[in-house]
């Protein structure tokens, strides 16, 4: 039987936090509606179930552009974010970062550092929530050269969900001097 699902839309309003963004996109009734194979369809097929419920915010410190941004294969590339499960009220414990390029993938990072985030325990009144944030540091030469589609993938009730801003990072690498 297909279950309908609803991703939250982020406005681009950058003066405002993801949080008061994710309100106002719900409030205002801006919502995808997918419809999605059964769980036994989707665990014969291998592909993980949308999910809503995380953002990445920022890379290397600076909220994430709208176009893919530019970084070296020789460098540390620091992400943050926030991720929760809303149909259990929870935060999924075995959260990975999830990058994919046409010509590569996917690259799995797990996230290992949690960040407090009494923001999102505040606005969905979930005291779970409170450990939704992260942090990760994604070493270098992990990723190869190209545009890299970024979400977030997690496993819950023995089902992989994944939940994807349309963030892309854009990874090249330096020249050598001659």
């Amino acid at each position: 039987m297909p279950r309908p699902g609803r991703p939250s839309i982020l406005l681009s309003d950058e003066r405002e936090g993801p949080v008061g963004r994710l309100l106002r996109a719900r409030a205002a009734g801006i919502a995808l509606v997918l419809t999605f194979a059964s769980s036994a369809t989707a665990a014969s097929q291998a592909r993980p179930l949308l999910a809503d419920g995380c953002n990445l915010e920022t890379i290397n410190g600076r909220l994430w552009p709208a176009e893919a941004p530019k970084v070296t294969a020789s460098e540390e590339v620091v992400l943050e974010g926030w991720a929760v499960d809303p149909r259990a009220h929870n935060v999924p414990l075995h959260l990975r970062l999830r990058f994919v390029t046409g010509a590569d993938g996917p690259v799995d990072v797990p996230v290992r550092h949690r960040t407090l985030r009494p923001d999102l325990m505040a606005v969905w009144k979930t005291d779970a929530y409170l450990i939704a944030g992260f942090t990760v540091t994604v070493p270098p030469q992990t990723l190869g050269s190209g545009i890299w589609r970024v979400s977030l993938v997690y496993r819950a009730d023995a089902k992989e969900f994944l939940c994807d801003n349309g963030r892309t990072l854009d990874v090249i690498h330096a020249r050598q001097p001659q």
